[in-house]
This record gives C-alpha cells, sequence and structure tokens, in this order.
C-alpha cells in the first residue's frame, strides 16, 4: 500500500455482515443495490474463486474499487491474482 505505509483493517461488525450478505444475494440473482456488483477473486492461497459484494465508483469515465474498510481480504486476493471478475446477477 503507498502512502503512509500504515496498513489497516477495520473488522465489520456484525450488522456490516448482514447487510453485506443480503446485498450480495440480491446483487447476485440480479438485483443490483445502488450499483453494486460481485467481485470474483482468486484465492491467493486456496486458488478458489471468492466473491464479495463491492460497488464500483465512477470517475472521469473510469471504474474503480475502493475498499472503505481498508486492507481487506479481497483487495489482498487481488493484489496477488492481478485480475477479477466484476459480475452483475448471473453474467
Amino acid at each position: 500500500m503507498k502512502g503512509s505505509g500504515l496498513v489497516r483493517y477495520v473488522k465489520p461488525t456484525a450488522s456490516d455482515e448482514v447487510f453485506n450478505r443480503t446485498v450480495g444475494f440480491f446483487t447476485r440473482i440480479g438485483l443490483p443495490l445502488a450499483g453494486s456488483r460481485v467481485l470474483a477473486v482468486r484465492g491467493r492461497s486456496s486458488g478458489e474463486w471468492r466473491t464479495t459484494p463491492v460497488n464500483p465508483l465512477r470517475v472521469g469515465g473510469e471504474r474503480y474499487l475502493v475498499a472503505p474498510r481498508g486492507e481487506a481480504q479481497w483487495v489482498r486476493n487481488l493484489r496477488v491474482a492481478g485480475t477479477g471478475e466484476l459480475r452483475h446477477g448471473r453474467r
């Protein structure tokens, strides 16, 4: 991580977990909430596909993924894998 060199992660609360699962469910069945997508990326150790709901931000015609909680597992996996998939519904 560039910048201060301080890597930080804020663990989600129980209510955050419920919210994320709910958003992920609706996004997976094709009913995204507020532009949500499902990020699929291979695990850095297992190589298995891991998924998490994300909200891509559009700035100047480009899409960006931002990890508001910091160095989340999906961030670490994506850095190692170098690529992932943004899914909408079953696509």
